[in-house]
């Protein structure tokens, strides 16, 4: 009886041993994909449900500070009631600092409606990314 409870619990220490390290390497297997860089984005304009006209230049106005190198960003405009994109612009710089300043010149009638601009930055070489975004509105 005594040697079936000494194989119980050294069997018992391995199973618990191996659970205990298990779940402490998929913790760091986590932590491992958390981008080591962020950024703060302010987009100064268009200001969250602005009012563009069609016609207008619209400009697209902020910085990006990051804790270490960014490396570039995609924007790009959504007409929120279909989906579709109605600008698009990017800019590779490598900078902890990046200035985003693009104009959409004569905003065209298929941009009536909510608009949506979603600036996506990419914080490392890794490809992690990091977004901000804004809603306004175009009019006829």
């Amino acid at each position: 009886m005594r040697n079936s409870k000494s194989i119980f619990s050294k069997a018992f220490l391995a199973i618990t041993a191996a659970a205990v390290l298990s779940f402490a390497a998929c913790k760091e297997e986590a932590d491992d994909h958390l981008p080591a860089n962020t950024a703060v984005i302010t987009i100064t304009s268009p200001a969250e449900n602005d009012t563009i006209s069609v016609g207008d230049t619209l400009s697209i106005e902020g910085t990006a500070i990051g804790e270490e190198e960014l490396h570039g960003y995609d924007l790009y405009i959504l007409k929120k009631t279909s989906g579709d994109t109605v600008f698009t612009a990017d800019d590779h710089a490598h900078n902890d600092t990046v200035d985003i300043h693009h104009h959409w010149e004569g905003v065209d009638t298929t941009a009536t409606g909510a608009l949506e601009l979603n600036i996506i930055f990419t914080v490392d070489h890794d490809n992690n990314t990091q977004t901000e975004k804004v809603n306004f509105h175009c009019v006829p």
